[in-house]
């Protein structure tokens, strides 16, 4: 919890627009919350029903409060407005959101759900590799040194689990 309160307060002691990566930061830890909610809410359906079906549900429910919230948007829009790539991204968004989702319930269905969120600290890493691939974000040393104690950290957890201090079983 510490290291999130540092995080997400961090842009105050810096000058200029401090408040509004104050404000992305509390949506980024506002999403990862709901995110970690939502998978936990679902481990207990993948006991009674297929992870695919989990899948769908999951997807359908999250996509209602978006859709709500996207219907003002709709007379602004234009097909050449959000142009071929645009169109390429939403549709690659569909199918990898869509993917990863089912793999992820897949994968949860088999683990415990300490165990499996475990893995999301690897999202980070990729966030930043995707980031420096795609959007030419070169990552700094900081990060670099962060995604090495990521790895890490998930060796060492993975490596022997039945160690844990702190491990509930």
């Amino acid at each position: 919890f510490g290291g999130a309160a540092i995080a997400v307060s961090q842009p105050w002691r810096w000058a200029g627009s401090g408040h509004d990566l104050f404000i992305g930061n509390v949506y980024l830890l506002l999403a990862t919350v709901c995110s970690a909610v939502g998978v936990a809410a679902c481990k207990p359906a993948l006991k009674e029903v297929g992870a695919s079906q989990v899948t769908f549900l999951h997807l359908a429910i999250g996509t209602l409060p978006v859709a709500i919230y996207a219907i003002r948007d709709i007379p602004s829009l234009t097909v050449a407005g959000i142009g071929r790539s645009g169109f390429l991204a939403m549709g690659y968004n569909i199918v990898s959101v869509g993917l990863a989702n089912l793999l992820f319930m897949y994968g949860l269905k088999q683990r415990r759900l300490q165990e499996a969120g475990i893995f999301s600290y690897l999202h980070p890493v990729v966030t930043s590799l995707a980031g420096w691939m795609i959007l030419s974000e070169v990552p700094n040393v900081k990060i670099a040194l962060g995604g090495l104690l990521i790895a890490v950290g998930i060796y060492i957890s993975e490596k022997q689990p039945e160690k844990h201090v702190l491990a509930i079983r």
